[in-house]
């Protein structure tokens, strides 16, 4: 569907009629989120102030950011400026939703509750609310460009998203805002740009469908199947499957274990055509009688609750079957690696300086925004790639984290890489030109080599590390590399220990080089790492090594 972009109008103060319908009220909350660099501590300690809507039984509906890691919450009313403590009814995370409870039932006496509008479409306007403060409303039109499946911010599963073309004014309580569409709330603010003036909202079908579920005598959250799938436009792709009839659905590339699609037998290679009446187009679109064509997953997150019961018809190898899926909701619990863990401390354990922890995206979000390039890549493929990697499910990953440098690794080789990545850091800060200063040294020293300047005394035969050239330091060399045998007398130099001085320019140390007019070129140097070697001007033969081992005993 074409987005429309909308005229931009100026926040205005709301007429008096409109603002004695409204029905908001402050939220202010503090809280201290945990810190997963330091699980035995929490962060600095934030404050947040938004907007709640009234909604019917004395409850307050705000996101569920806005309460993650509360300590304290407070409703204040606009108006007189009354305040109260209030408690965390219900959240979730998943939807971003919350809903909360004054302490005393009393206190949103006189404010009529918001209802729902259930029936906004692409090209409707909708008012955000927000308040002065001094208690006036300002209201900002914007206009529905695109009704479409989004991610959350937990990034579990799809939602129905409104997007909306607004020019926002920033206000400090606008962490939620309520979008009112006819006097009914339409939806809350989920996210927004300001560059591009773009705002994602949480409808109102899904606050409607998570409103019911808190009425039920458990909470159970918004279903899932447990199925990726991908469309089938290819027409390559619809004969390696065998499809057959008129080309629809989706292809299957992957069923979760233990979820309800496996437990149905949905296999890797069906073709879903249809969810119960509804048929699914080759991008995955059904028709919505009030959207339009939308992708069929907002059959499962919004029009079915967990514990249905749903029709999926199939294509597998061309013959048509049909599988009924019990829907259940998988909690953060189920992961191997938790999506979130929020309100409570991570798991962790601190032994010999040693912490180990529980894998989690919470730990991995600690990185930043950019969370999947900058974490250890290690940790990013075993969330990304978990289903796959433990299909027996209900497992947890413990990574290890040294405190005195804050080296994340799973094992020892994770550590070595984390080693030899820092000291190839510190050695490209030095800058480009101490690199060349070095390489242009070496050059001159090849030249006088090759024009007979340089003498070697004769004594014996010594071995050249250079046989390739190689540009830069090698940060760190691995056991096995220093445990090979160099030098013509088949030598052997173990070193685990050493880590190789990043200022030092070494070329591959490979196969021997029998020049002699060589053996004395720049050689590599070393840096003490226990105290027990000593710095090394250059490769000595068998006799010198017997002697050095006499002195001082046998090199580790």
């Amino acid at each position: 569907m074409a987005p429309v972009f909308a005229k931009k109008e100026p926040a205005l103060p709301a007429p008096a009629g409109v603002q004695k319908q409204l029905s908001l009220v402050r939220v202010n909350v503090t809280g201290q989120p945990y810190d997963y660099f330091r699980p035995w501590q929490k962060k600095a300690p934030f404050s947040k102030r938004a907007l709640g809507a009234v909604l019917p039984q004395g409850r307050v509906l705000v996101t569920a950011d806005l309460v993650a890691n509360e300590n304290y919450v407070e409703l204040e009313r606009a108006e007189s400026g009354e305040k109260i403590a209030a408690k965390v009814e219900m959240v979730d995370y998943e939807a971003n939703l919350a809903l909360l409870e004054p302490v005393e039932k009393k206190f949103l006496d006189g404010l009529s509750p918001l209802e729902l509008a259930l029936d906004t479409v692409v090209g409707d306007r909708l008012s955000a609310w927000q308040l002065e403060p001094t208690g006036a409303l300002v209201v900002t039109e914007g206009l529905v460009t695109t009704v479409q499946m989004m991610h959350y911010p937990t990034d579990v599963g799809q939602f129905l998203t409104y997007r909306m073309s607004i020019a926002m004014q920033y206000r400090e309580n606008s962490y939620t805002v309520p979008l009112v569409k006819n006097n009914k709330l339409a939806g809350l603010l989920l996210r927004y740009d300001s560059r591009s003036q773009l705002l994602d909202a949480i409808p109102a079908p899904v606050i409607t469908h998570f409103l019911k579920d808190v009425q039920t005598e458990h909470y159970r959250g918004f279903p899932s199947v447990g199925f990726s799938f991908f469309p089938t436009r290819d027409p390559q792709l619809r004969s390696f499957a065998g499809e057959t009839g008129k080309p629809a659905g989706v292809y299957v590339t992957s069923v979760e274990p233990n979820m309800p699609a496996a437990k149905a037998g949905l296999q890797v290679g069906d073709i879903v055509t249809a969810i119960g009446n509804n048929e699914i187009d080759q991008t995955g679109n059904y028709v919505d009688p009030l959207y339009g064509k939308i992708e069929f997953t907002n059959l499962i997150t919004s029009h079915t609750y967990a514990g249905d019961a749903l029709a999926l018809k199939i294509q597998r190898d061309g013959k048509p079957m049909q599988l009924n899926v019990t829907l259940d909701h998988r909690s953060a619990q189920d992961y191997v690696v938790p999506p979130y863990n929020l309100d409570q401390p991570p798991a962790y354990y601190v032994l010999g300086g040693l912490i180990f922890q529980e894998l989690s995206r919470q730990y991995l979000k600690e990185w930043g925004g950019n969370w999947l390039r900058e974490a250890p890549q290690r940790f990013v493929y075993l969330d990304h790639f978990q289903s796959e990697l433990f299909p027996e499910g209900r497992r947890r990953i413990r990574h290890v984290e040294d405190h005195a440098d804050r080296t994340c690794r799973l094992g020892v080789g994770g550590f070595l890489k984390k080693r030899a990545s820092a000291a190839q850091d510190e050695r490209d800060d030095r800058g480009a030109d101490a690199v060349e200063e070095r390489l242009d040294d070496r050059r001159s020293r090849e030249r006088d080599v090759e024009r007979g300047h340089e003498r070697h005394d004769g004594e014996r035969r010594q071995d050249d590390l250079s046989e390739g050239e190689c540009d830069g330091a090698v940060p760190c060399l691995d056991e096995l590399a220093l445990g090979r045998p160099i030098g013509a007398d088949g030598v052997g130099v173990k070193a685990t220990q050493l880590l190789i001085d990043g200022r030092a320019d070494l070329g591959q140390a490979v196969a021997p080089r029998r020049d002699d007019a060589a053996r004395r070129q720049h050689p590599p140097h070393f840096r003490k790492e226990a105290g027990d070697v000593e710095p090394m001007q250059g490769l000595r033969g068998r006799h010198e090594i017997d002697a050095a081992r006499r002195e001082r005993g046998d090199l580790r």
